[in-house]
């Protein structure tokens, strides 16, 4: 068994408040405290376990060098929270004083939604979403806040936007960050969900059927809840096409299933999937998530219409499911699976794919190579 799975296992025994099964698990002489604490923080979940174990029985099992650990990056979130709802509201502000829709994605303002406390839902940087036909002018509001483009633009926004679906900014916040805090916020700014030829996601409904999230006395447009499910299952589903994923959005989508599961008509959830192009690469990462945290039974009604459709998941295998987990930039098995979801011929996919190369290169920081590290830096300022 791979430190990964053994890792998720405990995660598992964690999120069902299990005591016999985390028990077991640290118990066991396999089990090593650091990995586990260097796999939470690498998949954003230590602010979430502190506050999911505190004060419960679960908590005498764990050591306090792991609490304390969890603790310390809960503190750090909360530090996080107070930057980025400072900068939303200027953001909210400019936007607003304007008269230009704005859409603020997952963040604290996803945790509103969903989890029992803001703080327990690590992020990094602010996402936004704008009609495709402001960007140029939400791209000076965002510019006329302070955040500086990052994002290079080969052969111009027409192009672009073919084949990714945000640009990203950064804004200096602090002089001298202390360590495991932050020196700059990113945002990212969107004028899609995710991007693929294939893709009819319906963007008249998700700004029609937005939700109002109060925060400081402003009243943030959010996403409303089927289509917060709908993009944390892309956002999953792209996480692992490219090898980046990390369990956080696995935690996601359970804490969504929490108050979604009986409240949706799945028939009819599935049928707007359908009408849009995702409805397989739904199917196939929700019984990921059923999976992979062994939650069918506590989310029965998901679960019945995956059972439904077994037909549809590519992998039945759970050693299978869990080799797409690993974090593994360029891996064929995870590209192979992901490329079967595309509602399109597979080679158009992976054609698209590869056109598309230039484009995200420009457009994403994490994957600078030297030269574009050069260009980038020297339009800092632009």
């Amino acid at each position: 068994m791979s430190n990964v799975q053994k890792n998720i296992n405990l995660l598992k025994a964690l999120l069902s408040e299990n005591i016999t099964m985390v028990q077991d698990q640290v118990s066991a002489t396999s089990y090593d405290c650091e990995n586990f604490l260097e796999f939470a923080d690498l998949h954003h979940l230590s602010a979430f376990l502190y506050y999911h174990v505190k004060g419960t029985l679960i908590e005498e099992y764990l050591t306090s060098k792991v609490i304390d650990h969890l603790e310390q990056r809960y503190s750090q979130q909360q530090y996080r929270n107070i930057d980025t709802l400072r900068e939303a509201a200027l953001i909210y502000d400019s936007f607003n004083a304007v008269n230009k829709d704005v859409l603020f994605l997952k963040g604290p303002f996803l945790a509103r939604q969903f989890y029992d406390d803001m703080h327990q839902r690590t992020h990094m940087d602010i996402d936004i979403l704008v009609r495709r036909e402001d960007l140029t002018v939400s791209s000076r509001l965002i510019r006329d806040a302070g955040f500086n483009k990052r994002s290079l633009v080969f052969l111009g926004d027409g192009a672009m936007t073919r084949f990714i679906h945000a640009y990203e900014y950064c804004k200096r916040i602090a002089e001298d960050a202390r360590p495991g805090y932050r020196e700059h916020l990113p945002l990212d700014l969107h004028w899609a969900l995710q991007c693929h030829f294939s893709f009819r996601l319906d963007y008249d409904a998700i700004w029609s059927q937005h939700e109002k999230c109060m925060q400081d006395g402003r009243p943030f447009s959010v996403l409303n809840t089927e289509y917060a499910l709908v993009l944390g299952v892309l956002g999953i589903f792209i996480d692992i096409q490219l090898g980046t994923l990390r369990m956080k959005s696995f935690v996601d989508q359970y804490k969504m299933l929490e108050v979604l599961d009986s409240s949706i008509d799945w028939e009819l959830f599935y049928q707007k999937r359908s009408q849009e192009n995702i409805s397989v690469i739904t199917l196939n990462v929700m019984d990921l998530v059923l999976s992979v945290l062994d939650c069918r039974a506590k989310f029965p009604n998901v679960g019945l219409y995956i059972e439904r459709n077994l037909h549809l998941v590519r992998l039945k295998d759970v050693n299978d499911k869990y080799r797409l987990l690993e974090r593994s930039r360029f891996a064929l098995h995870n590209l192979s699976w992901a490329l079967t979801l595309y509602q399109t011929p597979v080679p158009l996919s992976f054609l698209w794919l590869l056109l598309g190369i230039p484009f995200r290169v420009a457009a994403h920081e994490s994957r600078d190579l030297g030269f574009i590290k050069i260009l980038r830096n020297r339009k800092r300022g632009g």
